[in-house]
């Protein structure tokens, strides 16, 4: 009896202390599931709203971008596209450039601008020599190796070969620039020249002024005999050696009608030298 008292009262304290220590729950079986279902959808819709915006924002900043390589893109290619213009040898060739400016350029020369700049900057680079009649409008730029040129709106004539750089004004003003940054202003029939880096101005004569208008005419002052020779050459496509020493600085002024034989007579004679033709194209100068 009292084993059996005592069995039973130990069956009945193992029941307390499991009832005790069992954890009691304030909700119900199915709020806590609803719970973790909420949970589950909720951080599915966030991930999906992240997933979402991560290509939107990407696609934004390739599209702008884009956008600016293309911007830069175009204005380089603006800026830097040009258009060339030669004068084979013995020929004269008229340019017109953007807005009605119109350039003559003379037996190998050159000019190079930029078209699509050309509201942007009115600029040319000039290799040879040419007369330029300049539209009024924003500044307008000659550039070459030995100096530059800068008018508003004029006509003027512009030679740049070699170390060689002269520039004549017919109408209006021009400013011009050495290499060595120094500068001049020439009005009407003033001629600007570059000697030793420095640009040495002296009149020129308004009687001939239509004849070079016309590009009918060589006009030589003080230049030296190679460079007579030189644009000689280039008219007449032609090509003339000498036996000796030219050093001589040549004034004169004659018709570009005349044949190369009477041309050659006319340069020569006054320093005690003539020529003889070698053949169709070819001529050398020689002493009497």
């Amino acid at each position: 009896m009292k084993f059996s008292t005592k069995h039973r009262n130990n069956n009945n304290s193992e029941e307390d202390f499991f009832s005790n220590v069992e954890p009691q729950y304030d909700k119900t079986k199915n709020q806590v599931w609803d719970e973790l279902t909420n949970s589950i959808d909720q951080g599915i819709s966030q991930k999906t709203f992240s997933n979402n915006s991560s290509p939107l924002k990407t696609k934004i900043f390739y599209a702008i971008a884009a956008s600016l390589i293309l911007f830069l893109g175009t204005t380089l290619m603006m800026r830097f596209y040009s258009s060339s213009e030669y004068c084979p040898e013995g020929k004269q060739l008229i340019v017109d450039l953007p807005g009605g400016t119109k350039v003559t350029l003379q037996s190998e020369s050159t000019i190079t601008y930029f078209p699509l700049w050309w509201r942007f900057s009115r600029k040319v680079v000039l290799v040879g020599e040419a007369y330029f009649d300049v539209v009024k409008g924003n500044e307008f730029k000659v550039l070459s190796t030995m100096g530059n040129t800068i008018v508003l709106g004029t006509s003027f004539k512009v030679y740049a070969r070699d170390y060689s750089y002269i520039v004549t004004c017919f109408t209006g003003s021009v400013r011009v620039f050495s290499f060595t940054k120094r500068s001049v202003v020439l009005n009407p029939n003033n001629t600007a020249k570059l000697v030793n880096g420095e640009l040495e101005v002296s009149k020129y004569s308004s009687q001939n002024h239509e004849q070079i208008i016309d590009k009918d005419t060589f006009d030589f002052k003080s230049i030296p005999f190679y460079r007579v020779i030189r644009e000689i050459e280039n008219h007449y496509n032609v090509k003339i050696t000498s036996s000796t020493e030219l050093r001589y600085n040549y004034t004169g002024m004659f018709s570009k009608q005349k044949s190369v034989e009477e041309v050659l007579y006319l340069v020569c004679k006054p320093y005690g030298l003539t020529f003889v033709v070698l053949s169709d194209k070819k001529y050398h100068i020689i002493s009497i």
